[in-house]
């Protein structure tokens, strides 16, 4: 499934998604998902048994080619 968390019709969809749903894996930058209104706070408020796991990036470093990029492990 795909989700345009940029349009707000996008966002009500992952907040339906949220009421219904035991587990919320993600792996944005941190921060990212509540500063679109879906952080831990946020979504507790829609579904207080709702565990909620981020996977944070390691460190971030410059790459040439690239720019800023996040590294992240192996994710098990």
């Amino acid at each position: 499934m795909t989700v345009n968390f940029k349009e707000p019709e996008g966002l009500e969809i992952v907040r339906k998604l949220v009421k219904t749903s035991d587990v919320l894996v993600e792996n944005f930058i941190s921060g990212k998902l509540a500063s679109m209104g879906l952080g831990w706070e946020d979504c507790k408020k829609l579904n207080e048994r709702l565990v909620y796991a981020s996977i944070t990036g390691i460190f971030y470093f410059f790459c040439a080619s690239y720019g800023r990029l996040t590294s992240f492990g192996t994710n098990c």
